[in-house]
């Protein structure tokens, strides 16, 4: 999961999460949920249109709502999947004041994400993340046991949420959780770079918690 990107520009305040080819103002239905208010039945990807960062063209983002989660509402902030901060609502009208905007295309880091195909790693290669929530120093190790499709579980417990605003480092960056560290099998591979490794991190015991 990489840095949230910023989402706070001309026409961003706007941002859809929907699928404007779905005929209700850009909103895509998704079975079992009613947008507003409640709460999700189960697990659900939603569709949310951005201005994008770099381009011309609005990114289609995908955010996870977990079961029982509060669904999204407009005017919310929420995280896709690729990490880039998105606001709810409808589809913004302009890309850059003055641009309209006409053209529509699927993030490819949310889609890759959604279909497995994000940093996948060479046949026989452990599978090693180096995240931490953002705004914090503390890495933790995320190992092959610890990926669900709905979380990250650290070797030290810790859990994040798919969608929570994370950010995936090189080995021997942040500080490292002292716990995932001694929870790690002990292979040296935490030391080092792994050839075709993800980012990792490690924390004190408790701390990032």
């Amino acid at each position: 999961m990489s840095a949230p990107r910023g989402d706070d520009r001309p026409g961003a305040a706007d941002a859809a999460r929907r699928n404007p080819s779905c005929g209700d103002g850009g909103r895509a239905g998704i079975a079992g949920a009613t947008f507003g208010t409640g709460l999700a039945s189960e697990p659900m990807l939603v569709d949310q249109i951005s201005a994008p960062a770099v381009g011309l063209i609005l990114q289609r983002h995908k955010v996870f709502v977990d079961q029982g989660e509060a669904l999204l509402v407009d005017g919310e902030r929420a995280v896709a999947l690729c990490g880039a901060w998105v606001t709810v609502g409808a589809s913004p009208a302009e890309v850059e004041p003055g641009v309209p905007a006409t053209h529509v295309e699927d993030c490819p880091d949310c889609r890759a994400i959604h279909l497995g195909e994000a940093d996948l790693p060479m046949p026989g290669d452990p599978i090693r993340w180096f995240v931490r929530r953002v705004g914090t120093p503390v890495v933790h190790v995320v190992t092959d046991d610890g990926i669900t499709a709905t979380r990250l579980v650290a070797q030290c417990g810790r859990s994040f949420r798919l969608g929570e605003p994370l950010e995936r480092l090189a080995a021997g960056d942040g500080v490292p959780c002292t716990a995932c560290l001694l929870a790690a099998p002990s292979d040296g591979g935490l030391l080092g770079r792994v050839p075709g490794d993800p980012p990792r991190l490690g924390c004190p015991p408790g701390a990032g918690r």
